[in-house]
């Protein structure tokens, strides 16, 4: 047994709150939202990684085989918080379409702030698309992501396209 068995923890805190039991906006097109609201706060499982502590809100708002999605997330890490004060704001959007029961299309913008003691506050963006064809077990879906001030280094990007296969058994 190792003096250090048992210091690693991570606590997830969730609260998930469908609009459809609200009065008055149950019965309308808002009736389908959902707002979730969460916690996170993790201890480093390995000295090369760092703790992290941060907080969520999102809201979903599917119409029909359409779906909307805003999240907005604040996340510092824990030891570099203490000594420089970096924290990272971020807002997500994403925009979901089904066809129908086998074939989905996404697009999402992903913008970070990292707010940094060092005067600066850096952004990068991430632009991403998504397919995804089901049949039976079998998903094949493909995704093409720019960002922009990659790792937030002004004037850098990436460029990411997955291919994946996957299945059910």
């Amino acid at each position: 047994v190792s003096e250090n068995d048992g210091v690693m923890s991570a606590q997830s805190v969730n609260l998930g709150i469908p609009l459809s039991g609200v009065p008055v906006l149950g019965d309308t097109a808002l009736g389908g939202a959902k707002i979730t609201v969460g916690y996170e706060n993790s201890d480093a499982m390995n000295s090369a990684f760092q703790a992290k502590e941060g907080a969520t809100v999102a809201v979903n708002l599917p119409v029909g085989p359409l779906s909307v999605g805003y999240q907005k997330k604040a996340y510092a890490p824990v030891a570099t918080a203490a000594a420089t004060k970096t924290f990272y704001k971020d807002d997500i959007i994403g925009v979901a379409y089904a066809l129908n029961d086998d074939f989905a299309i996404s697009y999402n913008i992903y913008e970070s702030a990292q707010h940094a003691n060092d005067a600066k506050n850096d952004e990068q963006e991430t632009k991403a698309i998504n397919i995804a064809y089901t049949v039976g077990g079998l998903t094949l879906a493909f995704a093409d992501a720019k960002t922009d001030n990659a790792a937030y280094s002004a004037n850098t990007s990436d460029d990411t396209r997955t291919i994946s296969v996957k299945t059910a058994f």
